[in-house]
């Protein structure tokens, strides 16, 4: 009697277990399963608003050509133009534009757009969603896009197997979010990864064309940062969100860059104005500390911000964030206070969170290929070529 009943327990356990394990992939649902839509282009936003009004250039012996619903509707001669939204309408200089969405394309491979000192090819866009607010979209090809964040992400002299595991995060990131964002008019910000200059498809790119990083079938979120510290993050203690693959990684490998170690200083008014300008009121700061640390990264995950009347707590990093994340590179930090400064010091640079930039690179110098390497900072996942 007692086997049956041991029996039958196992079965339960073991049912459970495996429904379990499989709710545990990232972002589980028919969206990141790897049954590719189009991934030819991808849209990044470039600003949005309330009743706006953009301001646009372009370089191009020809004009610009204005599409709506799919068709040509005019051309635009001068040179620089504004786009105007009521929250319902568009509009092009003082031409008034039916529907909510207009596009512009340009006809020459070495023509550009340039906007708020950026220069993008191909095309932009302009959408108005139900609540009335108006987004300037830029369309590109994935690999030119995978291309420039390339060139801003890593070194031009970086090692080649370095440039390709960059590559391959850079379109794993991209297309997780072009598969989970379907309904929205943006995929990414021009802030998501560091946009460089256009230059055409980089060989690491093109080595690596269509290659993805997959746990179970799924495209994962793959995060990337300048340098770890010496450890990896959880993703759920830096943005409260679980993902599968996303594991505390001892790196060895990024010791010797000059962001490993750093210190910052910050006076109780600089905060406070930070602060305020962030939203959150709290006059005079008298002190921070460190509230809660990760035992396993030393990665301080809250801190408190003291007053004569009260406390504030924030996440590390959104305290980070709000402060100055140039200056407070990491959240793997402690902090002393003296005489009207509080003084940071820490290690790493960026949010911690899946791929070392610093070790990758040293990873590589080592002998270690682009595949060796994504392995080792996305465990338990597979590369595949999806296109």
């Amino acid at each position: 009697m007692a086997t049956k009943f041991n029996y039958r327990i196992s079965i339960i356990l073991f049912v459970f277990f495996v429904f379990f394990l499989d709710k545990n992939v990232p972002a589980v649902t028919t969206k990141t399963r790897i049954s590719p839509p189009d991934f030819e282009k991808i849209r990044i936003l470039l600003d949005s608003g309330q009743k706006r009004v953009f301001k646009i250039s372009y370089n191009s012996r020809f004009p610009v050509n204005v599409i709506v619903d799919n068709e040509l509707a005019f051309r635009v001669e001068d040179k620089s133009f504004s786009l105007s939204s009521d929250g319902k309408h568009l509009k092009i200089g003082h031409i008034s534009v039916k529907g909510s969405s207009v596009q512009f394309q340009l006809r020459g491979t070495e023509d550009y757009f340039t906007y708020k000192n950026y220069k993008f090819f191909y095309s932009m866009q302009a959408v108005i969603d139900s609540d009335g607010k108006t987004y300037l979209i830029h369309m590109l090809p994935l690999e030119d896009y995978i291309s420039r964040v390339l060139l801003g992400e890593m070194p031009r002299k970086a090692h080649e197997e370095a440039l390709k595991a960059q590559a391959i995060a850079s379109r794993t990131y991209c297309c997780y979010n072009i598969l989970e964002r379907r309904i929205f008019p943006y995929d990414l910000t021009l802030e998501s990864q560091a946009f460089g200059p256009n230059e055409g498809i980089q060989p690491s790119v093109q080595a690596t064309s269509g290659m993805v990083i997959t746990l179970r079938e799924h495209i994962v979120p793959a995060f990337f940062h300048t340098n770890c510290g010496g450890f990896t993050e959880y993703s759920v203690n830096v943005w409260r969100t679980y993902y599968h693959y996303s594991q505390i990684i001892e790196c060895p490998y990024c010791r010797n860059s000059k962001h490993f170690s750093w210190k910052a200083k910050f006076s109780y008014s600089e905060i406070e104005r930070l602060l305020r300008k962030g939203g959150y009121n709290i006059s005079p700061v008298t002190a921070v500390f460190t509230y809660s640390v990760n035992p396993k990264t030393h990665r301080t995950t809250q801190v408190i911000v003291k007053s004569p009347q009260r406390e504030l707590t924030l996440s590390a990093n959104t305290f980070r964030l709000l402060v100055d994340s140039r200056k407070l590179k990491s959240t793997y930090f402690s902090v002393t206070n003296s005489s009207g400064y509080a003084e940071f010091e820490g290690r790493g640079y960026g949010h911690g969170v899946g791929m070392c930039q610093d070790g990758a690179q040293e990873m590589a110098r080592k002998g270690f290929s682009a595949e060796d390497i994504l392995r080792f900072y996305f465990p338990e996942t597979k590369i595949k070529k999806i296109y």
